[in-house]
């Protein structure tokens, strides 16, 4: 009997832990974009999610694959919204939110996000944000 109430007991608080993440972000908005090679390139790609709940706004990028800079700037309403250096792979993530301080754009579905080189400014990856739910 001390087993079976213990092993409830630690699939509650579990439940309780695993489900905290997601009810801080009830009712927010979720985006996605899918980032593709402006040139014909065969592994070069990258994802954006954005969330907003409130006054709470994230946003992360990750990209893959790219080759010839090891630094690329994302690109939102034709504003700077960070760079990411990549490592020998052609790989690198930003992530930012308002909770930590950072400074976040208001996006909205249908908005062009740009993945451009961090140094020569010419395009990499494009994709559009999309309503995730």
């Amino acid at each position: 009997m001390f087993w079976k109430r213990l092993c409830c007991k630690s699939l509650l608080a579990l439940s309780v832990l695993t489900t905290l993440p997601v009810a801080a972000w009830a009712g927010s908005i979720w985006l996605r974009a899918a980032l593709e090679p402006v040139r014909r390139a065969d592994s070069v790609g990258g994802t954006v999610f954005y969330r907003e709940s409130g006054d709470r706004r994230s946003v992360s990028v990750e990209v893959h694959d790219i080759g010839g800079t090891d630094l690329v700037e994302v690109i939102a309403q034709k504003q700077s919204v960070g760079f990411i250096p990549l490592d020998e792979t052609g790989a690198g993530s930003l992530y930012l939110d308002t909770n930590l301080g950072d400074e976040v754009p208001v996006l909205e579905e249908g908005e062009t996000i740009v993945v451009r080189d961090g140094y020569e400014g010419f395009r990499i990856l494009q994709g559009t944000l999309e309503r995730v739910r």
